[in-house]
């Protein structure tokens, strides 16, 4: 995959807002900024799609500070969104573990596209974040 380092800054600039909307209005009215309201659409991940979750790592790799799933998986879904892409923003919890370990991450098609391909088996998903 080819690189590109314009989608790297605006992953580096989106995630910081992300985070802070989630702290000041809340997971719904940050999707509504971020018009982040659709289903995914079918069939293979698009290469935009791959890109904007690749930048989005970048970032987070780089960061000096922790950055969560939820902002991590938001910024996809808008980089993706700004590119003609819809994705599916999933939250699951751990199963069977005395705490409450939620976890967030986008799908396309059914397809996890900033997490493992088991995170369903490892997470039990509580709601489409649609429908949240």
């Amino acid at each position: 995959m080819r690189r590109d380092p314009a989608l790297v800054v605006q992953a580096a600039v989106i995630l910081p807002a992300i985070a802070i909307l989630l702290r000041v209005v809340g997971l719904r009215r940050t999707r509504k900024v971020l018009r982040l309201d659709g289903a995914s659409e079918s069939g293979d991940v698009p290469e935009a799609v791959r890109r904007s979750a690749a930048a989005v790592a970048t970032v987070v790799r780089h960061s000096p500070s922790t950055v969560r799933c939820l902002p991590r998986s938001l910024a996809v879904a808008y980089l993706s969104r700004r590119r003609g892409h819809h994705l599916d923003i999933v939250i699951g919890i751990a199963p069977g573990t005395g705490d409450l370990a939620a976890h967030a991450w986008v799908e396309f098609a059914g397809i996890p596209v900033n997490d493992t391909a088991d995170v369903r088996e490892r997470y039990a998903v509580l709601a489409p974040v649609q429908q949240i």
